[in-house]
């Protein structure tokens, strides 16, 4: 999401010492509120107490994603017993979209093979291109391999839920000429123009997503 902006800001400001933290969302906002980095940009988990600053910059489907080289039939997600034997996916088991769609597949009596946890999304998207498995994650994050074909979304029973994106400051943190320059080109790049902001934080929250009902049904297609 950010590559445009950082080559646009190396180019304005290329004598500055430009660092990038790859971090889970809890241990970034903590990161800020320490005052150990200068900007996060992270998903919305909730609960951002003074001096914390969280600015809405759009929001993001959670799907579930694999390569279209797998044979997954249209409503395999839907009920129990037809789930093909493949992982399931996850950079940590510790995260929201792995949590809640865990929790619908153990609600449902879904069974897949055996979690893979793998660290990071990018080793996550490799797997998934290579036919080991399936991912739920947010469809911002897997936007280019959709797009070149390498992933497809799978439908799944699970109703629609959508991950915020923001961008966070320390507002006891001085601000830099820099730290101020790349602030206003994230949200330049990445603001969506037609995001509603009114209930962004409780409706974007995935905490607030888990508690979906395990036995909730959400048919997109008619499956008969």
């Amino acid at each position: 999401m950010l590559i445009d902006v950082i080559k646009e800001f190396r180019l304005l400001a290329p004598e500055v010492f430009f660092e990038v933290e790859i971090l889970d969302a809890y241990r970034l906002k903590t990161k800020v509120k320490d005052s150990e980095v200068d900007i996060g940009i992270t998903f919305n988990t909730g609960d951002y107490p003074a001096p914390l600053i969280a600015l809405p910059l759009t929001a993001s489907p959670l799907g579930l994603f694999a390569s279209p080289t797998l044979s997954i039939s249209e409503s395999c997600f839907f009920l129990p017993g037809l789930a093909p034997e493949l992982p399931l996916i996850t950079g940590s088991v510790k995260s929201g979209p792995y949590k809640i769609f865990k929790r619908f597949l153990d609600g449902r009596g879904i069974r897949l093979g055996k979690t893979m946890q793998v660290g990071n999304v990018h080793i996550v998207k490799a797997l998934l291109e290579g036919g080991l498995g399936v991912s739920y994650l947010p469809k911002i994050c897997v936007e280019k391999e959709l797009a070149r074909g390498s992933l497809v979304e799978v439908l799944t029973g699970l109703g629609e839920i959508n991950l915020g994106v923001l961008l966070l400051k320390n507002a006891n943190k001085e601000e830099s000429a820099a730290a101020s320059l790349l602030s206003k080109m994230i949200r330049t790049k990445l603001l969506d123009p037609n995001l509603r902001t009114k209930d962004f934080f409780e409706r974007t929250c995935l905490p607030n997503s888990q508690n979906i009902a395990p036995g909730f049904f959400h048919f997109e297609k008619n499956l008969s």
